[in-house]
């Protein structure tokens, strides 16, 4: 997680000095490109990473 978060949040981390996704939650980002762009970092990463979790991966309706 350390190096995805890295790669999409290199830029916020130097900016705001942002260390982890939930303290870029409560970020006074200047614009709201800024605010959009780290909002949607987030939730690629989060996506990524709960498709691969088994409950997301096995059908239980079968």
């Amino acid at each position: 997680m350390v190096e995805k978060f890295d790669r999409y949040f290199s830029d916020f981390k130097e900016k705001y000095n942002i260390n982890d996704m939930y303290y870029g939650s409560f970020c006074n980002f200047e614009s709201e490109e800024e605010f959009f762009g780290d909002f949607g970092a987030e939730k690629f990463i989060i996506i990524d990473f709960v498709k691969f979790q088994p409950i997301y991966t096995q059908s239980y309706l079968t």
